[in-house]
């Protein structure tokens, strides 16, 4: 079974929601961030990642 990147932000921003009420689910979310960042960091260039990591800090804000 593999995961799309899509299907994994998608659970990121749910377990974030999660652990904003609830400080057990941090470990939690802080693991899907690191799988997140190391499937999306395969396949972009640098300025991809600084691109996406601004525009993901402002869906956030």
């Amino acid at each position: 079974m593999t995961v799309k990147i899509e299907e994994l932000k998608q659970a990121r921003c749910v377990v974030a929601e999660l652990a904003l009420a609830n400080p057990l689910l941090t470990p939690i979310f802080e693991r899907l961030d690191k799988e997140y960042n190391a499937l999306v960091g395969m396949r972009e260039t640098p300025l991809q990642r600084i691109a996406r990591q601004r525009r993901e800090i402002r869906e956030l804000a």
